[in-house]
């Protein structure tokens, strides 16, 4: 069973980020989090964000073991590049791009096991049987003025 995390528009080139990614393909990923935290290349961070919420999904989701996992595929693919304007000498320009990024990362349970779901709690609604007449309240000042008038006609 596997779990996957996508991280779409991080502001890193994809030159930059497959280099921690390579890395910690096949790690388990108790041990993966650990190397991208001390890893010192400015793409660890964002891959290892990426990587926890893998591990979270892996967790609550499909009730998998923290300690059972394995990062089986890192991708990291092209996103959209913000344009920009550097304003040299003589009223010319120089454009460049800053890349962005999507990251996935998909972890899979070393063990080969099937875990089972978490049973969810499902509120159930209190149900009035059919056979039941069912009756309805009048709001309260309605009510109140009924009351007035039943013990009026009583009084008299």
């Amino acid at each position: 069973m596997e779990a996957k995390a996508v991280g779409k528009f991080i502001r890193v080139s994809t030159r930059k980020a497959r280099i921690p990614a390579q890395i910690i393909k096949g790690m388990s990923a108790v041990e993966a989090v650990y190397v991208l935290k001390y890893m010192p290349k400015g793409a660890a961070h964002p891959v290892k964000k990426v990587l926890e919420s893998a591990i979270a999904n892996a967790v609550h989701n499909l009730g998998m073991k923290q300690s059972d996992l394995v990062v089986s595929e890192v991708l990291v693919d092209k996103g959209p590049s913000l344009r920009r304007v550097e304003y040299k000498a003589k009223g010319s320009v120089a454009f460049y791009n800053r890349p962005m990024s999507h990251i996935t990362v998909i972890v899979k349970d070393s063990l080969g096991t099937k875990a089972e779901k978490p049973v969810q709690k499902v509120a159930k609604a209190n149900k009035v049987e059919a056979s039941e007449p069912v009756a309805k309240k009048a709001p309260a000042k309605k009510a109140a003025e009924t009351t007035k008038a039943a013990t009026a006609e009583k009084a008299e």
